[in-house]
Parts: structure tokens; sequence; C-alpha cells
């Protein structure tokens, strides 16, 4: 199928003219989900982009959007868009010294925002953003929806022209403006399409923020070119709740929602169940080695695989809605064993791999084509290949413009033949299959000199159903120590409660989870932290990263005294 998209706008448009009538996109409203057609979406849209082009918004003028997930989010997104203006997505979590410094770097001369609560908070910086002149309430909103006559600029935008200015979660330093153009995230999406089967009949819960480019390019850009059907969940706390509501055929996460979902499932079972679930894992597993070779299963195996679907896979998979087709993972490693606990159970996790500046979809695993402990294969347009220190380099329609107003940073990642370094060090197999080892930056030296992956040894140790978070350090020390957030609620569930008790459970756990590394990269000393990294302390990224240098900061003298 060829898709004839020459800027995202085209998405809409294109859906409009084959499906007026289908559910584009639905929030709860009062408790009940209420649908907003493609056609009722596009006159929004329109509306929404004659209101802007009345208050001055012109082609590449920067406009920014502050607010949550919602049908709103997506109709002041692609009314900029249609305008030739660019959007600058600005997370509802940060500071207020964060969103100046962002609508200050940019330039932006309009400020979205989903609420009156946000207006009144503006008004606190506004007078230091010296180009903004106006603030828009989407909650107060009063647009003329009906038919009328369009800005000129209307849908004028090329594929190079600048869709979007996305900042990074600033791991580091401030955070830097990836200038990202429609052709950017249209490579990215119509490589989506070609190695994934979505059709118009999927549909998706979302409930990663938009303001991240994972979700707004996997999951809003790629369902809108289908026609697909998006439900935007309430919260983060009512994923499970909403999964039985929307019943979803494709769900987009990070790998901590799965961490989750599987730490629950363990520490429910109990007793006689913990033995059946153990059974079935190995019957699930059985039963994927012969599906995967496509050879016949053994009778034998059929009928325990029936037993073990009944009594634990099927009732773990209507928990999700009953009819999800596949699982995506970005944005974080996900552990081999999770996506083989998964797999067993007849739910797929199909993990990739990318960042802001290229769309952000580098590669990924297939629904047909996959490997547990890689991030798969590269996109069809994108071209991948290792340099020195194994770096992995890419290149491609998907990779950014450059950093806004930055062209020694951008020097800095894109060299000049295109390619862009992406600051991770990774393997390449045989097959083509990319494994990412760790961030160049955050490899940890030891006093010996030998070099530690922490992502690979913190993915191990999260695969203990006690182990929530963890970080590992030792940088420069003779031996590495880390901070271990538990599971509490499997604790509780265990009955382990004392400090003795719980420092007793982990050294066994990490000992167990260990086994795969050498002495050198095994945690020696630990602290146990009685509460969560997080975001609104600063400890993690929007995309729930470690933020190292943050939590470092916090923890240095306890983690001093583990060297003592």
């Amino acid at each position: 199928m060829s898709y004839p998209f020459v800027n995202l706008c085209d998405l809409l448009s294109e859906s409009v003219k084959q499906f007026p009538e289908k559910m584009a996109l639905a929030a709860k409203k009062e408790g009940v989900y209420v649908p907003l057609t493609y056609r009722v979406l596009s006159d929004r849209v329109r509306g929404f982009a004659r209101y802007l082009s009345s208050v001055g918004v012109r082609p590449s003028d920067r406009v920014a959007l502050l607010s949550h997930n919602s049908p709103d989010w997506v109709m002041a997104d692609l009314a900029v868009l249609g305008l030739g203006g660019v959007v600058v997505p600005i997370y509802p979590t940060l500071s207020l010294a964060e969103i100046a410094y962002i609508l200050n770097d940019c330039g932006a001369v309009v400020l979205i925002v989903e609420s009156q609560d946000w207006v009144s908070r503006m008004e606190e910086i506004r007078s230091s953003c010296s180009a903004l002149t106006t603030v828009i309430c989407l909650a107060d909103l009063v647009c003329d929806f009906s038919s009328g006559e369009m800005p000129e600029a209307w849908g004028g935008a090329g594929p190079d022209d600048l869709a979007s200015i996305v900042y990074t979660s600033g791991t580091t330093g401030n955070p830097k403006g990836v200038q990202l153009s429609h052709g950017n995230f249209l490579s990215n999406v119509l490589d989506g399409l070609s190695v994934f089967s979505i059709s118009e009949k999927d549909v998706v819960l979302s409930f990663l923020p938009l303001s991240h480019v994972f979700e707004r390019t996997a999951g809003y850009y790629m369902i809108l070119a289908v026609s697909g059907s998006i439900y935007y969940a309430e919260s983060i706390e009512t994923v499970a709740a909403n999964l039985l509501e929307v019943r979803p055929t494709i769900l987009i996460s990070v790998p901590r929602l799965y961490e989750k979902i599987q730490a629950k499932i363990l520490s429910e079972a109990r007793g006689v169940k913990k033995w059946i679930l153990k059974w079935a894992l190995l019957i699930g597993k059985a039963h994927v080695v012969f599906l995967r070779q496509g050879v016949a299963i053994p009778f034998l195996l059929r009928v325990q695989y029936g037993f073990a679907d009944e009594l634990v896979f099927s009732k773990v998979r209507g928990k999700t809605g009953g009819r999800l087709r596949f699982f995506v993972s970005g944005g974080a490693p996900l552990g081999k064993e999770l996506g083989e606990f998964f797999e067993a159970m007849g739910l797929l996790i199909c993990e990739g791999y990318g960042m802001t500046e290229s769309a952000p979809i580098i590669a990924a695993n297939r629904v047909g084509n996959y490997k547990f402990g890689t991030v798969g294969l590269a996109f069809p347009s994108v071209e991948v290949k290792l340099g020195e220190d194994q770096e992995l380099l890419v290149r491609g329609p998907n990779v950014m413009k450059g950093y806004w107003h930055l062209p020694k940073e951008t020097a800095e990642v894109l060299d000049a033949e295109g390619w862009l370094h992406t600051g991770d060090i990774a393997r390449i197999d045989l097959d083509g299959f990319i494994s990412i080892v760790d961030r160049k930056k955050e490899l940890i030296v030891l006093s010996n000199g030998k070099k530690v992956a922490p992502q690979v040894i913190e993915g191990k140790l999260r695969t203990s159903v006690y182990i929530s978070q963890v970080m590992v350090h030792g940088e420069r020390r003779s031996y590495l120590t880390a901070l271990i957030v538990p599971n509490f609620d499997a604790l509780r569930q265990a009955g382990v409660a004392s400090e003795a008790a719980i420092k007793t459970l982990f050294e066994k756990e990490i000992i167990e989870k260990s086994r795969v590394f050498a002495p050198f990269e095994t945690v020696k000393k630990f602290i146990v932290l009685k509460e969560e990294f997080s975001t609104e302390n600063g400890e993690l990224t929007v995309s729930l990263k470690l933020r190292r240098k943050v939590i470092l900061a916090r923890y240095q003298t306890i983690l001093d005294a583990l060297y003592d």
C-alpha cells in the first residue's frame, strides 16, 4: 500500500477521506469514554487553526504545547502543523524554571495550556519570556468549528519543513532542542507501517506522554496514518482498569510497566498457585520453541499447554482486555527473561530502540522475526554501523536536522557524512540484530581499569520479583555497590518485614541473578531505599531513565560509607 503523505496533516486528511465517521480518539468525561470521529476531529483542527491564525501564528512560528494526553493535544498539534508552525511540546511535570528556559530558548510566540490553573501559574514567568505574546487555555477554548475559509498557509508544509522542536530530557545539563521535520516523522511512520501489520481495525490505549517523541510517533502518528482508534488512559494508575474497558489490540509502553505486571503476577502466586505458575511457564516456553521453529507440536505438549492456558495464561491475557496482538516496548532496555516470560503466556513484546534525535525509532523486533535481548533489526530506511569504541552510528531520513541554535553540539553528534553518533555501545550479530550494551557516558570504570555496563546489571537484578528499581555505582572504586528500591508489595506478601530479613533476602537475590556476570560485575554491597526514584523528585527523566548524577548527589554520603 502506498501512502500519499507530504506532511503530517495529510495523516488526518487521508483518514477523513476514507473513514469520516470512524472513531479516531476517545477520552473519559464524567467516567465515560466519549468518542471523536475523524470528521469531527478534522473540523476541530481546522477551526482551531483559523483561531491560531487570527492571533498571529504564521509559518515557522514556534508554538509551545503544555498539556497531558487528550484529544485536545492532538487537535492543537495538527492545527499548528497545518499552518506551517513548529510545535514545541512541554511536559506538565516540569518546573516553572524549566518551562521558562524552553519558551525562551525556542522563542515561542504562543503557549497552549490545558487549564486555567496553568494560565495562572504562567503569570509567574510570563514577563521573563520575551517572545511570548499569547497564552491559550484549551479548557476555555471557544472556536468556530463550522466550515470556513482556511488561512493561505494551510497544508503547505513540505517534508523538509520543521515540524517540531522536542527538548531532550536533560540527564546532563540544560535540555537541547531537537529539530524534527515533517519528513523525519513521516519516514519513521512509513517504516513502522512496513514492518508492523497495523490497520484501521487496531485500537491503542495511550498513556505515555505525547510530549515524548516515542508515544507521539508510534502511538499517535502511526495509528492516525492507518485510521486506527486511540483511547487515552485517565492516568498511569488507571491503566489496569482502562485495559479492560478499551480492550486494545496494541499497547505501547516502557519496560517499567511490563516489569510491574510480571512482579504482580509472581507475587500473587503463592502456595499451590506458585507451583502451577512455574509448571505453566515451563510448558509455555517449550511450546514456543516448536512454534518458532515452525514444526509440529507433540501431542502431549499440546494437551499440557491447553491446561496451562486455561489455568494461567488466558487469565493473564484477559486482564489486558483479551484481544491484544502484541506489546511494544521502548525508552529503556527490556530484559531478555522478561520478554520470554510474556512470550510463554502468548503475549509478545516487540522491543525497539531509538532516540529523540531519530524521530525516534532506529530499530525494532518484528512480530514474526525477533530475538529477546536485542532491539531488533534496523528500520528499512535506516543505515547502522559500529564506529570507534563500538558506538552505534545511524544514518537515514529520520535523523534530525540538528539541535536548535547549537551548531557546536550538533557537530558533536552529526558528522559530515550524516552519521548520527548515538552514544550507545552496541553489538550487531550476523543476522543484523542490534544489542545495546550501555550508554557510552555511563560505563563504569573500576579502579582496576575494568569497564562495567551498569544497565545490563540493573536489568538483570530487576528480574527479581523483590526488586523494583536499582542503580549500580562504582566509578573509580574497587567494587560495585547499589541502591535498591524494593517491590514493597512482594515483600509484604512474602512476610519479609525486618531490615535484617530484607538484607538477607536481597543478598541471596543478588547472588542468584549475578551468576551470569564476572566477579567484578557483581554488586558487593547495597543500600535498601524506602521510597522509589521518581520524576517528581528529579531522579527519573520523563521517559523513566535514571538521572544518575541527581541520584548520586542525593545518596553520595551513604554510598561512600559502603567503601569505608
